[in-house]
């Protein structure tokens, strides 16, 4: 009995690999709380946080995560989610696509994805300023199979 309990607290305790759309990670809710406090409120703890170029790095590599992140202003250059790349076997789109998975199948449930180079955007959107496009969702297409997921929103405003 106290067994099945533990293993059921462990189970609600694990964050879910759904990726619905560009709106939710998990837990995380990209665009109502794109913020790192948000990716650390939904995943823990990043095990590691390294500055780029264009801002910073967190990566959680046991759950095949990793999110850049940046600031329009002074201060930390870790505030506003860009994007995450997701890997590994767990993830999966809320409509069944799977790390692993055929390209064609990626193609069968999302009919509007379009190839960009190694990416294939399986749902577009335009930025809020300009005729720009970005991709919401993005599968990377290697060998036939999705060997990532993306998820991009330009949290802080742009």
């Amino acid at each position: 009995m106290i067994a099945t309990l533990v293993a059921a607290s462990l189970l609600v305790a694990q964050p879910q690999f759904l990726v619905r759309g560009d709106s939710y990670i998990g837990t995380f809710a990209v665009k109502h709380d794109g913020t790192f406090a948000g990716l650390t409120r939904a995943f823990g703890t990043a095990t590691a946080l390294r500055h780029v170029p264009t801002g910073c790095r967190a990566t959680w590599p046991r759950m095949g995560l990793s999110a850049d992140l940046y600031n329009l202003g002074a201060g930390g250059r870790c505030k506003y989610f860009h994007h995450a790349v997701l890997t590994g076997s767990r993830w999966k789109t809320a409509n069944g696509l799977r790390i692993g998975d055929s390209s064609s199948k990626a193609r069968r449930l999302f009919p509007r994805a379009r190839k960009h180079r190694a990416w294939l955007w399986l749902i577009s959107r335009t930025y809020a300023v300009g005729p720009y496009r970005y991709p919401g969702l993005a599968a990377l297409i290697r060998a036939g199979r999705v060997a990532a997921l993306r998820v991009e929103y330009p949290a802080g405003g742009d």
